[in-house]
């Protein structure tokens, strides 16, 4: 017959090797696939969207980052009143403004809403056309 002490080392182990199992089977590949998942997701949302540079992404930029002292004409990390200033640095700017690195706390103006941020990333991943 089976002490106590030994059964209930025995359901310790049994626990801790179970535990270590499920540990174990979660993988990269659940996170890979979060991640695409979350990549679709917002591919979905620019599904029928057509943002325009001049009529949707231009008024954002000038509210939130074409100001004196920041994206303007001369600033070294790019004029973003532009179509040819902010085009090229685009994509950073989604991620930077997705990320809340910018616009910075010193700003003077609003800092993008997601749904705003939403719209540049739109019209990036169709292809930041000038229009």
């Amino acid at each position: 017959m089976p002490s106590k002490l030994s059964s209930k080392l025995t359901r310790a182990i049994f626990f801790l090797l179970l535990s270590g199992t499920l540990i174990l089977s979660c993988s990269d590949d659940d996170m890979d696939s979060m991640e695409e998942m979350m990549e679709m997701e917002e591919m979905d949302e620019c599904q029928g969207s057509d943002p325009s540079f001049a009529g949707d992404v231009l008024p954002i930029l000038n509210a939130s980052c074409a100001l004196a002292g920041c994206h303007v004409e001369g600033f070294a990390s790019g004029d973003f009143s532009n179509h040819s200033g902010f085009s090229p640095r685009a994509a950073n700017g989604v991620s930077r403004m997705s990320s809340g690195s910018m616009p910075p706390a010193s700003s003077t103006g609003p800092d993008p809403s997601d749904a705003q941020i939403q719209i540049i990333r739109c019209w990036v991943e169709a292809g930041a056309k000038d229009n």
